[in-house]
């Protein structure tokens, strides 16, 4: 089990800078308001991200807040549920072989992502997986925007 300062580290080293914005331990939180809330202003393509095909859309809209809980509850999902926010990268620099030296990180503008892990070695394994594949997609994102500039 990773201890809190290793976990530090390894969010540290993430170049994305994704927060946690929102953290449930679906465990502790059946009579928890907040968890309520965020249950209830999630949409359904959110949810599904969460726990995929755990609900229909039809029936997850038919559910209160308390019942979908009670699903997560009857299908064994009693980990963590987490909210993370990965701002905006662009701006790059790029070395000689095109690995990105510098970057600009928009902390006001993000993308929002939902995790569920049985752990919290899981839950971080989860956010460094998420972290890398959008700023892989703001380094593409990036070039194609440079080359376009290019050819004008």
């Amino acid at each position: 089990m990773i201890n809190n300062i290793e976990a530090g580290k390894r969010m540290d080293e993430l170049r994305c800078s994704p927060s946690i914005a929102k953290l449930f331990w679906v465990t502790c939180s059946y009579e928890n308001s907040e968890f309520d809330e965020f249950i209830r202003d999630l949409d359904y393509t959110a949810f599904n991200s969460i726990v995929p095909d755990l609900l229909t859309e039809d029936s997850y809209y038919e559910l209160d807040e308390s019942e979908i809980k009670f699903e997560l509850w009857d299908a064994g999902k009693k980990g963590f549920i987490a909210e993370i926010h990965l701002p905006e990268c662009d701006s790059f620099v790029y070395d000689d072989d095109g690995s990105p030296m510098m970057w600009s990180v928009h902390n006001g503008v993000c993308n929002v992502r939902y995790i569920y892990a049985e752990s919290t070695d899981e839950l971080l394994t989860e956010i460094e997986k998420i972290s890398d594949k959008i700023f892989q997609e703001f380094i593409e994102n990036d070039k194609t925007k440079k080359r376009k500039l290019e050819q004008k």
